[in-house]
C-alpha cells in the first residue's frame, strides 16, 4: 500500500470550481485499524489478564503458594492469551512508529468522557484537539488529568465558537491522518489481531 499524500489540493488554473477540501481521515478509511486501536488503548489490559510482576511476588510472598493467580478456567487462560498476544502485536507495531504518533493515536483511542460541546465539536478527534489545544496554551497534561483540559477548552468554545473549533478541528484532523497513516503502513492488510468476543 503506498503512502498517501498530505498535500494541500490547489484549484485548477482551467476551472472556476474551487477544489473541495476532504477530511485527511476519511481518506484512510479502516474500520479494521480502527477496532485494533480502540481495543488496544481501551480495553486490552482488562482481558489479557496481565498483572504487574509486583502483585505476583506479593501473592507468593502473602500465601506462600507461587501461580495462585493463574488459578483460572482453561478458557478463561486462552482468552487472556490471546489477548496478551494480540496486545503485543499492536504494540510491536506502534513501537515501530515514532513516538509522537503514538500519542496522537492514544489521544484518539482512549476511552475518556469529554465534555459535551467539546465531543460535539470534534468528536472522535476530542482527545487530539484538547492535546493540541493545551499545548498550545502550554498546559503540561499530566496522566489522567486530560479531562481538566477538556473542560477548559469547552469554557472557550463557548466564548470563541467555530472561530475555535474550525483550525483546531482541522490540525487535529491533520497529525491524526499522519499517525493513523502510519499506524496503517506499519500494520500492513489483513484481519485482525483482536481476539472474537466469547459468545
Amino acid at each position: 500500500m503506498s503512502a498517501p499524500s498530505f498535500r494541500s489540493p490547489r484549484r485548477d488554473s482551467s476551472s472556476r470550481l474551487p477544489v473541495v477540501l476532504t477530511q485527511v481521515r476519511d481518506l484512510l478509511p479502516d474500520h479494521v485499524a480502527e477496532g485494533e486501536l480502540a481495543w488496544f488503548f481501551g480495553e486490552s489490559e482488562a482481558p489479557s489478564g496481565l498483572c504487574s510482576n509486583f502483585s505476583v511476588m506479593a501473592q507468593i510472598k502473602r500465601t506462600g503458594v507461587p501461580g495462585l493467580l493463574l488459578e483460572r478456567p482453561p478458557a478463561e487462560l486462552d482468552a487472556a492469551e490471546d489477548a496478551a498476544v494480540a496486545a503485543a502485536v499492536i504494540r510491536e507495531r506502534l513501537d515501530s512508529l515514532p513516538e509522537p504518533y503514538v500519542g496522537v493515536l492514544s489521544a484518539a483511542f482512549e476511552p475518556i468522557a469529554w465534555p459535551t460541546a467539546v465531543r460535539g465539536a470534534f468528536g472522535k478527534l476530542s482527545g487530539v484537539a484538547v492535546r493540541i489545544w493545551a499545548g498550545r496554551h502550554r498546559e503540561r497534561l499530566a496522566r489522567g488529568h486530560e479531562h481538566k483540559a477538556g473542560i477548559w477548552l469547552e469554557a472557550r468554545l463557548a466564548v470563541e465558537g467555530p472561530t475555535l473549533v474550525e483550525p483546531l478541528l482541522r490540525d487535529a484532523d491533520a497529525v491524526y491522518g499522519v499517525a493513523f497513516g502510519a499506524y496503517l503502513r506499519a500494520r500492513g492488510d489483513g484481519p485482525s489481531v483482536v481476539p472474537e468476543e466469547e459468545s
